[in-house]
């Protein structure tokens, strides 16, 4: 009998009791809301071997808690909420977002730049990732507001250990290397009448996917024109190792305005159970 069965391909009589990680997981993917399985793997599975990891995304898929676009054999699988993972972040109040349509290169570049930086601040000792918020969660934040341009993603990132609050706050900009120099130079020039959210603001960084020498320099004089507090370019090779370095270096400024506490952390994981938490199942 032929048990081979195609990666986008549930196997039938699959049933999955959710563990801690599980939770954690579909929690992640319901903001996310599509992620590569190495982004979840990286996420959620370390010191695991990796295909003990796939194993259970595949059960997750089996049992009707993900989904899956699948591509070419060298191609990662990119996961999304199934009908039980949606119906789970309903019965838990979670909002959950669509999955992009069309083509996801963009979106997947900025999940990756948003799995790496928590990754790499989780294991840091002296900074933390308070707030990572994608695009797509800010046009919902501020619809009906005045804002003339709508970052990739808006940055917080906090000083653990310090007497007062101490944060860096910074717009991060994915570049894929497709948009025109003159598209890239309007959402730059649009930061500056936006109060709180352009230069004034906190700082601007530019991760570069797939850029070449040539690219880099242009972007870095496009950034170079404006009167950014601070502010980074750097390559997908860098990320997140350069803005940590630079925030480790440099000392983060304190909470502005008297704003208070920092809001709650949005490290994507949320549980580092080293068990694979999935509980029996069959």
């Amino acid at each position: 009998m032929n048990r081979y069965h195609r990666r986008s391909q549930r196997r039938v009589g699959i049933k999955v009791v959710l563990g801690a990680r599980d939770q954690a997981l579909l929690r992640s993917l319901g903001r996310m809301p599509a992620a590569r399985s190495g982004d979840l793997l990286a996420l959620f599975f370390q010191g695991v071997r990796k295909d003990t990891g796939m194993s259970r995304l595949r059960r997750l898929l089996d049992g009707g808690f993900l989904d899956v676009r699948v591509g070419g054999l060298s191609e990662q699988n990119v996961y999304s909420l199934g009908p039980l993972g949606r119906d789970w972040a309903d019965d838990q109040g979670l909002e959950h977002a669509l999955p992009p349509q069309g083509d996801p290169s963009h979106h997947l570049a900025l999940v990756h730049a948003w799995a790496g930086l928590a990754n790499a601040l989780h294991r840091q000792e002296s900074l933390r990732l308070i707030r990572f918020s994608p695009d797509w969660e800010l046009r919902r934040e501020l619809a009906g507001s005045l804002a003339s341009v709508i970052p990739d993603a808006r940055v917080e990132i906090g000083a653990l250990g310090a007497a007062s609050p101490k944060q860096a706050r910074l717009a991060l900009e994915v570049d894929l290397g497709h948009e025109r120099r003159g598209a890239l130079l309007r959402k730059l020039s649009g930061y500056e009448s936006d109060e709180g959210q352009g230069p004034s603001g906190g700082g601007l960084v530019v991760l570069l996917v797939g850029a070449g020498p040539k690219r880099r320099e242009s972007v870095e004089k496009l950034v170079g024109a404006f009167p950014w507090p601070w502010s980074l370019v750097c390559a997908e090779a860098e990320w997140p190792g350069l803005l940590v370095n630079r925030l480790s270096e440099t000392p983060l400024t304190g909470t502005p305005c008297g704003e208070g506490r920092p809001k709650p952390a949005t490290d994507v994981r949320r549980v580092r159970s080293r068990q694979q938490g999935e509980g029996p199942s069959q």
